[in-house]
């Protein structure tokens, strides 16, 4: 809170180097529930396009491995 405080503070002094009046708004419920739910859908986009690129590569040196024991004599 302390912080939220010396914040409001400082656009206080601000506004009054400029002459104006000014007000720290936040945003309402819904465009804080669409920031988070878009920030996780990002993120979990991001962490399955990371996990489906490694097992690919896992499939690929999987197949490599298993072709060079199959052609392997003996």
């Amino acid at each position: 809170m302390a912080l939220g405080h010396q914040f409001g503070i400082a656009v206080n002094a601000l506004a009054l180097l400029y002459q104006t009046d000014f007000a720290v708004v936040g945003l309402s419920f819904c465009q804080n529930l669409a920031m988070i739910l878009l920030g996780s859908g990002i993120g979990w986009l991001a962490a399955f396009s990371s996990v489906s690129r490694k097992i690919a590569t896992f499939i690929y040196w999987s197949s490599v491995i298993n072709r060079f024991a199959a052609t392997k004599p003996g």
